[in-house]
């Protein structure tokens, strides 16, 4: 019988007092000890305090097959830059007639952060549907650029 392989991977990754957390995500007791959670917390901490620009971190966040290439090409965009949605639909090899459904993907991003849907702007460079509100947004964008 060939050996049992266990993969443990972030599911989630959501703000403190955030209001919608999915009902399916995975939540651990306080104080639980998994090394994967300790390896995300030093993570963010390292990114908020500016040492950490690209996260490695095995990440399993659950979605439709079209919402996994949408989380696929955020985690493409580079640290301090910024995307379109339409830029995204276009390299999907869609048209702009599917804008909406990729800020939909985007919105439904549940590892926020690590998968940076933040980096994600209209195509006039305004800033819109960060489901974690817009100002939490400008500051994550203002962060990267003056770490440039």
């Amino acid at each position: 019988m060939p050996p049992i392989v266990l993969l443990i991977a972030v599911t989630g990754a959501f703000f403190t007092g955030q209001k919608t957390i999915p009902v399916n995500a995975a939540r651990m007791a306080p104080g639980a000890d998994v090394s994967i959670i300790r390896e995300a917390q030093a993570q963010f901490e390292a990114y908020f305090a500016g040492k950490l620009r690209l996260f490695d971190l095995p990440m399993a966040p659950a979605g439709t097959p079209f919402q996994q290439d949408v989380w696929r090409l955020l985690c493409e965009i580079a640290f301090g830059q910024r995307s379109t949605y339409g830029q995204i639909t276009a390299h999907l090899g869609l048209t702009r007639e599917h804008a909406r459904a990729v800020g939909t993907a985007v919105g439904r991003n549940p590892i926020s952060i690590a998968i940076p849907c933040h980096r994600v702007v209209r195509s006039d460079g305004n800033l819109s549907g960060y489901r974690w509100g817009i100002e939490r947004k400008r500051a994550l964008l203002d962060k990267e650029k003056a770490q440039q």
